[in-house]
Order: structure tokens, then C-alpha cells, then sequence
């Protein structure tokens, strides 16, 4: 028992949760001939497809079965079960998702009565996912299934002649490393690099740090008494404690802007990163990131932490790929938009 459901664990991980551009059809040859001529299109709605033939064929096989439980769900069920009661900050780095995209199973499961929240007891601050007696017996009915399911997976590897789950890890593990955006950033920016400046912080420079912030902050939420602290005595507030603020030049304007907060000796925050709308989508904000975290290593903090919101899906984006980790918050925020804590160990990702 469970010899290869790791494994279609894992695929189904990186197949499933995911949100979709469109919905490809199995075998719609005539969209993908369409998209051919735009490989990452054409990429897109060939691995869609292939994740629509598996959640297909899933589905029927326990269906037959009689599990009642939605395939994008089966990740989590399968991992509680594995695992026992764990947190959701470990599932999501088990799973390779993000900590909402786990509360959204967790909840999903939950209305089922499959899954229960509990608080740790060594440390009650710590919810931990556990399944119930009946998401036990639905994680030992759908076993024997995903058991057969990875054994035929790997007869048509077997029969093919090519390792699906290496070649599958293989593309994840490239495109995590350095994805495809990221490829296209650092070409935005070589073609720009003559013409980009990162700047270091300057009282004449303290305009721009306020009008951008107050742009994205105004588009998404409503300015809040910490965000009127830090734009109105950033120098009272920011710098003279000990932090930092850096700006972004392309073309002689100011397109950017984040600041390093001090917290304490081994504790600072980045905060506070701001590109202007129409420099956006040109890398600026990866090479913000990038420059206040080689400043929080340059003054020895040991930890970068951020606070964000699920509103703000682009910024989570790059500050995943920038080595942040969603992790359980140990203390109240002081913004009421965030919803999203982060850390970054700066020792272990030096």
C-alpha cells in the first residue's frame, strides 16, 4: 500500500489546483493546432488538456468506487491521511500550493465533514487540518483506488519507454526555479538595464515614495493610520530607526519604490513596494525585492517578513519567487487588509 500514491499525489498537486486560463477539451487538436504558432499558449492548452484527461479518468475511478469526494480535493485528503494532523503552513510546502489555496480545501472538505481544525497542544496559537472519522474511512476507501490509478500510470511509462512523474518534476522544478516570467523580466530588463538605476533613499526622493504607494493602496483598499505613519515622516518612521528605502530610475522617473522596516536585531520588514501602473510588467519589482533583500543581509537581520493580501495576487507571485514562505502569523498585524504573512530566512537562502 501506497508504494507509487505519492507520486500521483504530486501530479495531481501540480495539475489540479491550479486557476485555469480556459478549459481545454481532451484531445481539442483543432485549438492547440490554433495556438501553435504561440508556443507558451500552445503549452498551456496541451498541459490543460492533459490535466483535464487525468482529472477525467480520476473521477471515473472512484466514482466506481463510490468515493465522494471531489478530485482537486484528493491532494489534501490523501495527505492528512499519510501525515496525521498538520498544519496548514506544512501542507502547503508538502503540497507545492499556497497556504489560501490549502484553506480553500480545508474549508471545502470541512463542509463535508471530512476535515476538522484544531489547535496544536504545545502551542495553541497553531491551528492544525485533521482528518475526521469519516474523512478517514473516505481516505481509506479512495487508497486502494489511487493505488491502481499510479500502478497503470506507471505501466504506460513502462510501456512508452519515457518516466512521466521525472519528466513532470523535471519541467516543475525548472520552471520554479526561474519560470517563465522571470525569463521575460530578465529580458525586459537587459534591454532596459542601460537606462535602470536602483537609487538609495534621498529626502528629495520622499514625493515619490508617497504618491506611489498611495496610487496602489487608494486602487485596492483605503489608507489606514499605519500607512499615513510611513508616507507622511518616512524619515521619522523608516529611516531613522535603523531602515531603508530604495527607489527604481528607468528613463530619468521615478517607476518604483520599497522600504526595509526594522523590527528588532534579527527582524526586519519589506514593505511598502509600490511600481508605477504603466512600469509594471517590466521586472521592476523583482529588482526592488532584490535590493532590499541584499540590504536586510548587508545589516545581519536573519529574517525579511512581508504582509500582504489575497487581493494581490501579482505581488504574492513574485514574492514566492523571490524564496518568501507563507507561515502561521505569531503576532496581530497592524493593517486590517493583511491577510497574507510571509518570512524569508535570509541565513538559509544566502
Amino acid at each position: 500500500m501506497f508504494l507509487v500514491t505519492r507520486n500521483i499525489n504530486k501530479t495531481l498537486t501540480k495539475t489540479l489546483i491550479l486557476t485555469y486560463i480556459w478549459e481545454a477539451e481532451p484531445g481539442d487538436e483543432q485549438m492547440t493546432q490554433v495556438l501553435k504558432g504561440t508556443d507558451i499558449l500552445y503549452a498551456i492548452g496541451r498541459i490543460d488538456g492533459l490535466a483535464a484527461q487525468l482529472r477525467a479518468d480520476i473521477g471515473r475511478a472512484t466514482a466506481s468506487a463510490g468515493v465522494d469526494v471531489p478530485v482537486a480535493h484528493l491532494p489534501l485528503l490523501v495527505h492528512l491521511g499519510m501525515h496525521g494532523p498538520t498544519p496548514p503552513t506544512v501542507v502547503a510546502r508538502a503540497l507545492g500550493i499556497t497556504h489560501p489555496a490549502v484553506n480553500y480545501l480545508a474549508t471545502a472538505l470541512k463542509r463535508r465533514g471530512l476535515v476538522a481544525v484544531y489547535k496544536e497542544m504545545r502551542d495553541k496559537r497553531v491551528r492544525v487540518l485533521a482528518l475526521t472519522r469519516a474523512g478517514r474511512a473516505a481516505f481509506d476507501q479512495v487508497s486502494p483506488v489511487l493505488d491502481g490509478l499510479s500502478i497503470a500510470l506507471r505501466g504506460l511509462r513502462d510501456s512508452d519507454g519515457a518516466d512521466i512523474i521525472e519528466a513532470i518534476d523535471g519541467f516543475h522544478s525548472t520552471i520554479a526555479a526561474h519560470g517563465i516570467a522571470d525569463r521575460y523580466f530578465d529580458q525586459m530588463t537587459d534591454d532596459d538595464s542601460s537606462d535602470v538605476r536602483i537609487l538609495p533613499f534621498a529626502r528629495a526622493l520622499v514625493p515619490h515614495f508617497r504618491a506611489l504607494n498611495r496610487e496602489w493602496i487608494e486602487a485596492y483598499f483605503t489608507l489606514e493610520s499605519s500607512d499615513h505613519a510611513a508616507l507622511d515622516s518616512p524619515e521619522a518612521t523608516i529611516i531613522g530607526p535603523g531602515g531603508d528605502i530604495v527607489f527604481v530610475e528607468c528613463e530619468g522617473a521615478i517607476v518604483g519604490t520599497c522600504a526595509l522596516v526594522f523590527h528588532d536585531a534579527s527582524r526586519a520588514e519589506l514593505a511598502k513596494m509600490a511600481v508605477s501602473p504603466s512600469a509594471q510588467g517590466r521586472g521592476f519589482g523583482r529588482l526592488l525585492g532584490e535590493a532590499i533583500i541584499a540590504r536586510a543581509r548587508a545589516a545581519g537581520f536573519d529574517i525579511l517578513f512581508l504582509e500582504s493580501s489575497t487581493r494581490l495576487l501579482p505581488a504574492l507571485s513574485l514574492y514566492a519567487n523571490l524564496g518568501f514562505r507563507h507561515v502561521e502569523r505569531a503576532r496581530s498585524s497592524g493593517y486590517e487588509r493583511a491577510d497574507v504573512y510571509m518570512e524569508l530566512d535570509l541565513n538559509r537562502s544566502a
